[in-house]
């Protein structure tokens, strides 16, 4: 192995002086386009605490600068505040708190509401607060569903022993308007010992057929099984070994669809048993966009629709992201 000396500047000629000056500029301007391009990704997929701690990096603001430049107008943070911030540990919900970081998209040279909009609701509060229980299937789909015939005996057990801590779904719509992909990324926590698995749950209809099968991109050993009369597929993803209780596990596959059905696709949403730390929904529109798009969430099937307009990005993407996700039903809708 040969190793190469470093010259001292002043043995170069003058042109390799000229290019030992320039380099480390360009090597600035090279650092600068990664974060800004990190930023800009941040500022629109969350969470928060990411997004201040990118946009403090790019600034170069030590924490204690930030601190007077907030004073100057007005608020009052402490540096353990900011620093919780940052790290996750805390978030801004008082009202002196969310005008702080409105303060800091100005500082920061950041769109407005660029932090705000990622802050989420305000988390429940006092001694009347309790862990939330888990859903039942039952809840959900309903006691006499597809799913529950599906499923037989084992209805009520599947992922009992999981706790979702992130989830991340990436939908494709194609030219034909029908869904293409479904490409997810999740962090699953053992609430018990002896989790094996993580069961995976598609529901069809004669509109919107079923994937032709699922691909883990995890490395865990799939089982997949369809009920055509009940179009329900169910998946199984084996991990490598039983956890105990309070271990994690990663867990990522990508599902196709070959038949575009007889109907354009018009939503994807996720079912969720339990409140869930962190969720983003992303889809993208390969072909021609919709007419408008909206967010919806309900506790089952057959609950009020709560519906809010989402816009489609220029890179043909409508999103959600949500911190402390409520149990029940999350998806996107369009309409063409």
């Amino acid at each position: 192995m040969t190793l190469a000396h470093q010259i001292p500047a002043h043995q170069l000629q003058p042109q390799q002086q000229l290019q030992a000056r320039q380099l480390p500029s360009q090597q600035l301007l090279s650092q600068q386009r990664t974060i800004d391009q990190e930023l800009s990704e941040v500022l629109r997929t969350g969470p928060f605490d990411l997004a201040l701690r990118t946009a403090l990096d790019r600034r170069g603001l030590p924490l204690d600068r930030i601190q007077d430049r907030l004073a100057a107008q007005g608020v009052t943070v402490s540096l353990s505040t900011l620093s919780y911030w940052q790290r996750g540990r805390r978030r801004p919900e008082r009202a002196d708190s969310l005008r702080a970081i409105a303060l800091l998209e100005d500082i920061l040279r950041l769109p407005r509401r660029s932090l705000s909009s990622l802050i989420g609701p305000p988390r429940p509060r006092g001694r009347g607060v309790r862990a939330q229980e888990r859903l039942s299937l039952t809840d959900l789909y309903g006691a006499d569903s597809d799913v529950s015939k599906a499923l037989g005996t084992s209805y009520e057990h599947i992922n009992a022993k999981l706790d979702a801590l992130s989830l991340h779904d990436e939908v494709t719509v194609g030219t034909d308007r029908a869904l293409r992909r479904v490409r997810s990324c999740q962090v699953q926590r053992a609430n018990a010992d002896g989790a094996d698995r993580l069961v995976v749950i598609f529901r069809g209809d004669a509109d919107q057929p079923l994937p032709t099968g699922l691909r883990s991109l995890s490395g865990q050993r799939c089982v997949t099984r369809y009920d055509r009369e009940r179009m329900v597929m169910v998946n199984e993803l084996f991990f490598a070994r039983r956890l105990a209780k309070g271990e994690s596990v990663l867990v990522e596959y990508e599902v196709e669809f070959a038949d575009p059905g007889t109907k354009p696709s018009s939503c994807y949403e996720r079912c969720l048993r339990t409140n869930v730390p962190q969720y983003l929904l992303q889809v993208r529109f390969e072909g021609e966009l919709p007419a408008h798009c909206h967010r919806s969430t309900r506790l089952g099937l057959g609950a009020r629709d709560d519906r809010r307009a989402v816009s489609v990005d220029l890179t043909r993407m409508a999103y959600l992201h949500a911190l402390d996700c409520q149990k029940g039903f999350h998806g996107i809708n369009w309409q063409w």
